[in-house]
């Protein structure tokens, strides 16, 4: 049994939401496997407090980053649900990497050899579902998927699996009702279920 952490972050209305259906699908699968998933909405835990020159002396505190980092440092696997808004990640989801990005805590520089950070969450495997409504390859210079495996990279992760659910507003999902969409990654998120 494996502890899984799902984090959510649609930005429309979750039974129209292409990420959260197939968190959804992913959480259906996990459990009924006997792995212990806890599921947060980031929309409800990381969307008041934003970091700023403002609020940065009472931001990490604010946003619970211990919490959030301990959790991540228990956990055997992230999932994360991020679309793509307005060609880059969720904010709630930046907002998410703001709190749990500290020195020390989840990366370090002390012990490089290279020049490089010594990043503190290599326990994790993480698994991304990133959405757009453009197919892939529409959008300029680096996908919100690609952003968001760099920055945990930085952090440590190394084992990564992605589902790409891009072409959203185009056939063949345009033509389905979204349990047909999300009935298309099955296959994929079993083979990912079973990595795990």
């Amino acid at each position: 049994m494996k502890k899984v952490i799902l984090l959510d972050s649609y930005i429309i209305s979750n039974q129209n939401s292409y990420s959260h259906n197939i968190l959804n699908l992913i959480e259906n699968k996990l459990t009924s496997r006997g792995h212990l998933v806890e599921r947060y909405d980031l929309n409800k835990t990381h969307s008041k407090t934003v970091l700023s020159a403002d609020n940065i002396s009472t931001y990490y505190n604010d946003i619970e980053s211990d919490k959030w980092i301990d959790l991540l440092k228990s956990s055997n696997v992230l999932v994360i649900g991020m679309p793509m808004v307005n060609f880059g990640p969720a904010t709630v989801v930046k907002n998410f990497i703001d709190s749990i990005a500290i020195a020390e805590k989840t990366f370090s520089y002390k012990n490089s050899t290279n020049g490089m950070p010594v990043g503190y969450l290599d326990n994790l495997k993480v698994v991304i579902v990133g959405t757009q409504g453009s197919p892939e390859g529409a959008t300029f210079g680096q996908s919100h998927v690609d952003w968001l495996k760099s920055a945990l990279t930085f952090l440590g992760v190394k084992d990564f699996e992605v589902i790409k659910c891009f072409g959203t507003s185009l056939s063949p999902h345009s033509d389905l009702t979204m349990q047909e969409s999300v009935k298309l990654f099955e296959n994929q998120v079993d083979k990912i279920i079973q990595s795990i």
